[in-house]
């Protein structure tokens, strides 16, 4: 059974470009980082972001906003959940550029 409309023969026909994954390679120091949280209040709401700071060079850091809670406590609450994500996420990004 064949799909109406479904391009069968698309990688072949799209290679790709050669900077494609040059994203990968900016951001390999990624997976040396110690991972935290910040939270922050913001006009009756709490933004929550990712705070990813490299173990080799410490003044190297990046910050990526992820969401706004109602509450002090949901934003904790998804800080952790989200730090630990970032962790397993690490590892498995470790693995892929290895």
């Amino acid at each position: 059974m064949e799909l109406h409309g479904f391009n069968y023969h698309f990688q072949e026909e799209n290679q790709g470009e050669n900077g494609d994954l040059n994203l990968l390679k900016e951001e390999q120091w990624l997976g040396q980082t110690i991972v935290g949280y910040l939270v922050e209040a913001q006009s009756e709401n709490w933004q929550i972001s990712l705070v990813f700071v490299s173990s080799e060079t410490p003044l190297k850091f990046m910050i990526r906003k992820l969401e706004k809670a109602p509450t002090l406590e949901k934003a904790q609450q998804y800080n952790k959940l989200s730090e630990k994500t970032a962790m397993v996420l690490k590892n498995n990004y470790q693995g892929f550029l290895n």
